[in-house]
């Protein structure tokens, strides 16, 4: 039976692994309605999701130093940020450059 502080852990761990797919998921949920929005061929949105996915990929290797360095939960906390942030920022994009920002 685990006690009450594992059982948060695992809810906060589970909770954040589940934005973090939402989030990436999202990106080819919504291929339609960005590529009307934006006018982008599929090469374009093609370049732009990539980019994203590689960005995402990329920040795995830091994000592990990170964990050594000020903790999992601090971590978790800075990533779960710039993912609201980065969502953020999408809904309130206005052209093709604050996207891929």
């Amino acid at each position: 039976m685990l006690n009450l502080t594992e059982r948060r852990v695992i809810t906060l761990t589970a909770a954040g692994h589940w934005v973090s797919h939402a989030a990436m998921l999202a990106l080819p949920a919504a291929a339609v309605l960005l590529k009307s929005q934006f006018h982008l061929g599929t090469f374009e949105y093609g370049l732009l999701a990539n980019l994203s996915y590689l960005g995402f990929g990329l920040g795995a290797l830091p994000a592990g130093f990170l964990v050594d360095g000020i903790g999992p939960r601090r971590t978790l906390y800075i990533c779960l940020g710039g993912i609201a942030l980065g969502a953020l920022v999408t809904a309130l994009a206005d052209g093709l450059v604050m996207l891929a920002v």
